[in-house]
């Protein structure tokens, strides 16, 4: 279904809204119309809401393979985390590239999440904006890590700029910039374009 015919959830609660309202007052008054047009209202409410759960625009889609990206990380489902990156995806520290090519990227999202024993990724805001066929995700996320050694770790926040590219009915991982760490911009960081992941 075309994103255009896609109807905004605040428009769907204020239909819910004006249904309950009008329920009230047809309860009140005893108005036997006025229940009719509550009922009305609420089932258009319901059946705009049901098009946007089974038909989620494009951005929707995007923003649920992030959601999916993190938590296969998390989960060490990693053929899950590998058939979401694109043929082709980069994934740097702004503005130097370091990893390239899905299994290089798997690896060094299994190294890090392994090494540092990540328990948890937490996205704690998406701001996306589509582009012809991409869709590019600002993803802020927390991750917390368990490190026996040094007691109880800090949660971490990153800030990263994600870039979806469409493949077919499939939408797939093609850039990834790590713009923020822990309240510091990447353009502050060493080039650590050469690190290597065995």
């Amino acid at each position: 279904m075309p994103d255009a015919l896609h109807f905004p959830w605040w428009l769907i609660v204020a239909l819910a809204i004006a249904a309950v309202v009008c329920l009230y007052t047809a309860s009140t008054r005893t108005s036997a119309r006025m229940k009719k047009i509550a009922l009305g209202l609420l089932a258009l409410a319901a059946l705009l809401g049901a098009i946007r759960i089974v038909f989620p625009t494009d951005i929707e889609r995007v923003e649920q393979c992030t959601r999916d990206l993190c938590q296969s990380a998390v989960e060490g489902k990693w053929d899950r985390f590998t058939s979401l990156l694109g043929p082709d995806i980069t994934v740097g520290v702004n503005p130097n590239p370091i990893f390239s090519k899905p299994d290089q990227v798997t690896a060094a999202a299994r190294y890090c999440c392994e090494g540092y024993h990540v328990t948890t990724i937490k996205i704690t805001g998406l701001q996306s904006t589509e582009t012809g066929n991409a869709i590019t995700t600002l993803c802020k996320l927390i991750t917390i890590q368990n490190l026996p050694d040094l007691g109880d770790s800090q949660p971490i926040p990153s800030t990263w700029s994600m870039e979806w590219r469409r493949a077919g009915r499939q939408w797939l991982l093609d850039r990834v910039t790590l713009t923020e760490l822990a309240g510091q911009p990447s353009t502050d960081f060493p080039d650590i374009s050469r690190m290597q992941i065995h």
